[in-house]
């Protein structure tokens, strides 16, 4: 009775399992004699069947009976206990890719993995004949690695669509070099070779799924690459796609380049740029006097081609500060002098967006009192917003970076200005969802940015992309605050701004009612700056000037 309800939960699987080509999953067995592999499966079902048969194995010939046979390591079934089913095969047949199928009495897959397998002895027997192949010639190895690939665990599904021999060519110095070579080293360098030919070939669009297979030793750049979201590491690959990478070392430094060009572009915060170009200095030769806060801060958010763009744009933002003129950056930079501010009677004077009085002199309440922030300890200098983000804190509008770390000097991102303007303004709106390449429905800024397009206080960077990641600019920010105040008055009055010929002509009207209300301002020397960044100090001011004027 158990014989034949296996086999029926094992056929069932015919009729839906996908052919090896679109696996699920791909496994790359230990090299080890006594390999057992094992899975567990969570299902509501009472019972499991398990197929381990050679990839590419007609269901057909597969054994009526259930017995194991040369391309059959297991044909069986193991039962759940919990709403857990442990799978446990041990692969006591030769090397090979076989293919694990399971599914429940219903013939519903549960898995549907690659696994490539390898004997130990078999490795062993291999890499000797190959060896003794390289002594001979390099198209005598190249044979002898095609001839026993399996054993070797030369195999990955993509092998198929490059070119193969280069890759196997490639590996003829390692096999014929006598320092320590062996067979799960020859594996691992299969492997790198591979991918790096695929991106060569631009075969491949996204390295993430091959990524566990370069087998990077390097901690601080395999910890940096897994700091990047989906989106971010597509956009890594395009920069590795099509370069003629060389070999590992030269896709190593191809890939710390692309990621700190990426991290440049979508810093979340100008210090993670220093971080990261401190980390990989040994690498870049970006000299480290020019890495600094006020340097990294006027290149975040731009786009460069290299680092050696880069490192003139930091050695340009430096010698700007060292010469007394850095302002907070231009172009992409953060928009807006520093300035040491002070606590005068009944105000707070010299804040870069325009002195904040409690008097009601510019639309700020008399009903809001002066506040000392509590909270963050890192707001020496920034006396001038302390209020705002104390009181915008208190509200829940802002957070702090971690613990009691504000980063006032950081850029603002667009999707956390999202929130900052939807928590002050009042814009929660959960009438429909919205669909950005780069919005994940469980991100925590999702439902932000939702409300924020819902309402009509702003729109993606075009039809696919909101901007996550990328820092907001003045104008930006003028425009959205300006679309979500309710019942606002009409003006004529015209912004009179030196720079007013760089502003979006969608951002005009808003930059001109924001001046007229004095939620924003100009700098000294009559410019507004409008693609210049926003800090997180300042937009605490301007929210707060806002929500001060609405509550009089």
């Amino acid at each position: 009775m158990m014989l034949k309800k296996c086999i029926a939960l094992i056929f069932a699987l015919a009729a839906v399992t996908a052919v090896s080509a679109n696996a699920e999953e791909l496994v790359i067995s230990d090299i080890s004699d006594d390999y057992v592999f094992t899975r567990e499966i969570q299902t509501d079902s009472a019972s499991v069947g398990v197929t381990v048969i050679k990839d590419g194995l007609e269901w057909g010939k597969i054994p009526a009976e259930g017995s194991a046979g040369e391309d059959v390591a297991y044909l069986g079934e193991f039962y759940t206990q919990s709403g857990v089913c442990g799978i446990s095969v041990k692969m006591g047949t030769e090397s090979g890719v076989y293919k694990v199928t399971a599914g429940d009495e219903s013939g519903k897959a549960l898995a549907d993995i690659l696994l490539v397998y390898s004997g130990k002895t078999e490795n062993e027997n291999a890499f000797n004949k190959v060896k003794a192949a390289s002594k001979i010639s390099k198209e005598e190895t190249v044979a002898a690695l095609k001839k026993y690939r399996y054993a070797l665990q030369l195999y990955m599904p993509i092998s198929e669509n490059i070119n193969e021999d280069k890759v196997l060519g490639d590996l003829y110095s390692y096999v014929a070099s006598e320092n320590g070579a062996d067979g799960s080293k020859l594996a691992y360098n299969y492997r790198r070779g591979v991918i790096i030919e695929a991106l060569n070939e631009s075969k491949i669009d996204n390295i993430d799924e091959y990524y566990r297979y370069l087998n990077i030793e390097d901690k601080k750049t395999d910890n940096w690459y897994k700091t990047f979201d989906e989106q971010e590491k597509k956009v890594i690959a395009e920069r590795l796609t099509g370069k003629s990478i060389s070999g590992f070392d030269d896709f190593t430094k191809r890939l710390v380049e692309a990621m700190i060009l990426q991290k440049v572009k979508r810093p979340n915060g100008y210090t993670n740029i220093v971080s990261i170009l401190n980390d990989f200095s040994d690498k870049t030769g970006i000299p480290s006097d020019i890495v600094t806060n006020k340097s990294c801060n006027a290149v975040a958010g731009k786009s460069f081609d290299n680092l050696n763009s880069l490192e003139n744009a930091l050695k340009t933002a430096q010698d700007s500060s060292d010469n007394g003129n850095y302002n907070g950056g231009s172009g992409n930079g953060s928009g807006g002098g520093r300035g040491s501010g002070s606590s005068g009677s009944g105000g707070i004077k010299n804040s870069p967006l325009g002195n904040i009085s409690f008097d009601g002199a510019d639309n700020a309440s008399s009903a809001i009192e002066p506040l000392t922030s509590k909270h963050f300890t890192d707001l020496n200098g920034y006396e001038w917003a302390d209020s705002a983000i104390e009181m915008l804190y208190q509200k829940g509008i802002i957070n702090g970076r971690s613990g009691d770390t504000f980063a006032p000097a950081d850029n603002v991102t667009r999707e956390e200005f999202a929130k900052m303007a939807v928590l002050a303004l009042d814009l929660q709106n959960n009438s429909g969802t919205v669909h950005f390449d780069d919005v994940q429905e469980d991100a925590w800024y999702a439902s932000y940015i939702a409300s924020l397009v819902n309402s009509g206080a702003a729109n993606g960077m075009d039809d696919n992309l909101f901007g996550v990641g990328m820092p907001i600019t003045r104008q930006d920010m003028a425009v959205i605050i300006y679309r979500g105040i309710k019942d606002k008055e009409q003006t004529d009055v015209r912004a009179q701004f030196t720079d007013a010929s760089e502003t979006a002509d969608y951002a005009r009207e808003a930059i001109d009612y924001m001046s007229f209300k004095k939620y924003i301002n100009g700098y000294e020397d009559g410019s507004f700056k409008p693609t210049d960044n926003i800090t997180r100090a300042e937009a605490a001011v301007v929210l707060y000037r806002v929500i001060a004027a609405q509550n009089e």
